[in-house]
């Protein structure tokens, strides 16, 4: 109902945490990957059923939308990774 504008802030929104996501994913271990990659296919399905039925505006589907998206996009994960890793 907000017309373009509010679209290309929603696409850029999500968008930006899809690219964190994927940074979080490429730096984490293989245990770890398995995880974040399955909470990033979720986001994308949920993304492209979009197109057919209101799946981002539903707000069952949304909150659990935005909150797999949070976890895995954290920078708090990032910043566990990078622990990690400089443990090792």
């Amino acid at each position: 109902m907000g017309g373009l504008p509010l679209l290309t802030v929603f696409i850029a929104l999500l968008g930006y945490a899809l690219w964190l996501a994927l940074r979080n994913w490429a730096q984490a271990d293989r245990r770890t990957r398995s995880l974040l990659g399955a909470g990033i296919t979720a986001v994308i399905v949920l993304s492209c059923n979009s197109w057919t039925i209101n799946g981002w505006t539903l707000p069952p589907i949304a909150g659990v939308g935005w909150l797999i998206l949070g976890v895995t996009s954290s920078p708090l994960l990032a910043k566990s990774i990078k622990q990690k890793n400089m443990e090792k």
